[in-house]
Order: structure tokens, then sequence, then C-alpha cells
């Protein structure tokens, strides 16, 4: 009899010494905890995935070592334990044929990965030893890629916690920001695309201070300008104005594309980035160009700071 049935046989034998030996009380207990646990492997659903009568075994191991596809679609909305259950079950069997490979420098196995619509519905915090917080800084080393998809932020910080989720973030180095209006991802794709450097023409302000501080000598008093200033690539509320197609792309510090707003056609790679609209400096408010004076180089410092009528 090999090793290791030998010794799930004497772990059996073991449970059930244990159980035996305990009182009613904690025998209804556990009991309880368990059921609670796995009612969601008993509805009619799940017999669908575990009955084995006339099915085919899917073991996640054979998409690492032969490069086989699996496809799981289920009802998550409707059973939502059932889908954390599998998800994770899978997940956590796929990972450990995964870290059984050589790391990618001293082999060249297939790649492989994992596709996730819908991630905080199978998303596993710190817990275990196959959990994604501890698996998804080596996938790279092991040739594997992991694409992650979801509706926001909060939904997943009410899965595994903010702390695990930010946790999760560094371990994704390509991000699409589509049309949302949560806060917690408006920040965000804020602070991943970063900014761009834009040389402006600003009209000419009712302030005699701002005016002052930022007109060269020999300007025309229609204008201030050019001034050279960084502004975010993805300013807050611009998610909320894309429309169906349109994403904010940020990619890695390797790659040769910007960031920026993109059109994704579908047939056509690499997207280019759209032209972007022309900046309109008469929406600029006076807390505006109060900021853009701490740009300016050399610029005359001034006591009398104009109010803003816009937050900024």
């Amino acid at each position: 009899m090999p090793r290791d049935w030998v010794l799930r046989i004497q772990s059996v034998f073991q449970g059930m010494e244990e159980w035996a030996a305990l009182d009613i009380k904690t025998k209804s207990n556990e009991v309880s905890v368990l059921s609670n646990g796995m009612s969601s492997l008993f509805a009619s659903t799940a017999l669908g995935f575990l009955n084995p009568n006339g099915r085919i075994p899917v073991d996640p191991a054979t998409c690492v070592s032969e490069g086989k596809i699996i496809v799981v679609s289920l009802n998550a909305a409707s059973n939502p334990a059932l889908a954390q259950s599998l998800g994770r079950l899978l997940k956590a069997r796929f990972y450990q044929s995964l870290q059984s490979r050589n790391p990618a420098f001293e082999s060249d196995e297939r790649l492989v990965g994992v596709i996730a619509d819908e991630y905080p519905m199978i998303a596993t915090g710190g817990e275990g030893t196959y959990s994604d917080v501890s698996q998804l800084q080596t996938l790279r080393a092991k040739r594997c890629f992991f694409i992650a998809a979801t509706q926001g932020l909060v939904s997943l910080d009410r899965q595994i916690g903010r702390t695990n989720r930010l946790s999760l973030q560094i371990n994704f180095n390509t991000w699409f920001f589509f049309a949302s209006g949560e806060p917690e991802t408006e920040s965000l794709a804020e602070h991943k695309l970063g900014t761009v450097n834009k040389r402006l023409r600003l009209p000419r302000t009712s302030d005699p201070a701002t005016w002052e501080a930022f007109s060269p000598p020999n300007v025309p008093d229609t204008q201030i300008g050019p001034i050279s200033v960084n502004l975010p690539v993805c300013p807050v509320g611009s998610l909320q104005r894309l429309g169906v197609g349109e994403a904010y792309v940020s990619f890695p510090q390797t790659s040769s594309n910007p960031n920026g707003r993109y059109w994704l056609v579908e047939g056509h790679l690499p997207v280019l980035p759209r032209p972007a609209k022309s900046f309109r400096t008469r929406s600029l408010s006076r807390e505006l160009l109060r900021r853009l004076h701490s740009t300016v180089e050399n610029a005359p410092k001034t006591t009398d700071e104009p109010k803003a009528d816009v937050p900024f």
C-alpha cells in the first residue's frame, strides 16, 4: 500500500477516536459548525459539479502539466457560498501544482494562467498556504499570469478586508479602469496613471496678484504663459465620463505604451490612445491658478492669495 494512503487511513482512525472521546455538547457544536460550513456543498446545484456518476473528473493540476483549459461557470449571485467554495478549492489545487514547477529562469515550461470574472466571489485573503495574497507574489516566477475583473474595490474589501486588498494590488502590473463612479476606484486610477506634463496658456485673471505672478515681460495682456505644469492623466471624475469600449490603462514601467485613455478595438493590438481633447483654460478656477503659481520657477511671492470659486 502506498505510504500516503497509509497516512490517510491513520488520520481517519485518529479522528474517529478523538470524536468518540468528546462529550455530547461539544459534538453538537461541531456538527453545527460543519453543517453551516458545508451546507453549500449539499445544494442541488453543487451536485452538478460534485456528482461523479457519468462524469469525467476534472483536476486543475492538468492545466499546469498538460496545458488543458478548464472553464467553470456558476451563477454566483444565487449561489455565493458555493461559488466561493468551488473557486477557492480549484485555485488551491492549481496553486499547489504550480508551485512544484522550477523557476522560470531554469525552465521553459508552458505559460499558464487564471482568468477570474467577478473576482471578489473567489478571492482569498492572507489565511492559508494557497491564498491569493501568499501566492500571487510568486506566480510570475512560475510562468503564470493572473487576470482579475471586479466591479469595484469595496466589494473586495467586504470579502477579504482592506489590508489584504492592498497586498493584492501590488502584484498587478497592468490596470484597466472602465467607467465607474466609485470613489476608491477613481482615487486608485488617479494614483496609478500618474501625471502628464502640459504647456498651457492661461487667460488673464481678474485677480491682480495672480496676474502679476504669472505675467512674464512682453506678453500680451490677454494671456499668460505658456506655463509647464504636471496634470493628472485621470483626474477624479474622468472615469464617470467614459463611454462604451473606453478605458484608462496603466502600463508597467517597462512598457513603451503611455498611460492614458484608450479606445479598445476588438482584434486590433496594440491599441492606440485616442486624440486628447483640447484643454479648456476658461474653466480654470482661481484656486488652480494659485496652485500653478507654485510650479513657476522664480515667480515672485504674493501675500494676497485668491479665494477658490470651485474646489480643485
